[in-house]
């Protein structure tokens, strides 16, 4: 799977994360600290910044829910993120960001363009995005042959 910077406007960076079965378009404004996430049916969120000791990013709908949390661990590499009630680790390294799936134990591996140059809220923006793309498809119902 990768994510890729497409290009920048002003205030907001557009990225694509595609991979063999989906491609979505996302914007993440760093100035109203929102994300938009391209999708049927199209969703914003806003992030919120909190902690002193441990950093976390609150992800909010724009109904002002609390919808999804991002902690940061050790020097801001690992961490855990919380979308609705599954959960995942994460990993940064020079090649991009690991996800692991805490219930089911499944690896997935993301590259990422510009990583180390990302600020924290868009990365977490990110990583919330690809959270919430492996929720819907495991939710996501089998064909029916």
């Amino acid at each position: 799977m990768s994510c890729n910077l497409l290009y920048k406007i002003e205030q907001s960076d557009f990225w694509r994360l595609q991979d063999e079965q989906y491609s979505i378009d996302l914007r993440y404004n760093k100035k109203a600290q929102s994300l938009r996430v391209n999708t049927e049916p199209k969703e914003l969120f806003f992030l919120e910044r909190t902690g002193l000791f441990k950093s976390r990013v609150l992800f909010k709908s724009e109904y002002d829910q609390l919808v999804g949390e991002l902690q940061f661990t050790r020097n801001y590499r690992t961490g855990t993120i919380r979308v609705a009630e599954s959960e995942w680790q994460f990993e940064i390294d020079a090649q991009g960001i690991t996800l692991i799936d805490l219930q089911t134990r499944m690896v997935k591996r993301i590259s990422v363009s510009l990583l180390p140059q990302l600020e924290t809220n868009e990365f977490a923006a990110l990583v919330f995005t690809y959270a919430k793309i492996q929720l819907a498809q495991v939710r996501r119902p089998a064909a029916v042959s």
